[in-house]
């Protein structure tokens, strides 16, 4: 499925994410067994625009812990959050 995270800044912070996440892998699933996430951005859709702002990101969960997903990917929008804090500032 595709979890709909809202990053209206810049590339620095979907970096951020991507690269604080542990359990994930960054790639396509072609059904395995691993976790893997992948940066979308805004989708271009033909039927209907796309309304929402934000950025999209395709989670495939495999056969991890689900806490242990769960952890990781709060880790990495904690790690998203503090770096936007320092930034702001």
């Amino acid at each position: 499925y595709t979890l709909h995270t809202l990053f209206p800044y810049t590339t620095l912070f979907r970096s951020c994410f991507f690269n604080s996440l542990k359990h994930f892998g960054i790639g396509l699933s072609w059904g395995g067994y691993e976790s893997l996430v992948l940066p979308i951005g805004k989708p271009s859709r033909t039927v209907k625009s796309w309304e929402r702002s934000g950025y999209l990101v395709r989670v495939h969960a495999g056969l991890e812990n689900l806490n242990d997903l769960q952890s990781d990917v709060i880790q990495a929008l904690d790690q998203v959050v503090a770096k936007i804090s320092v930034t702001v500032a």
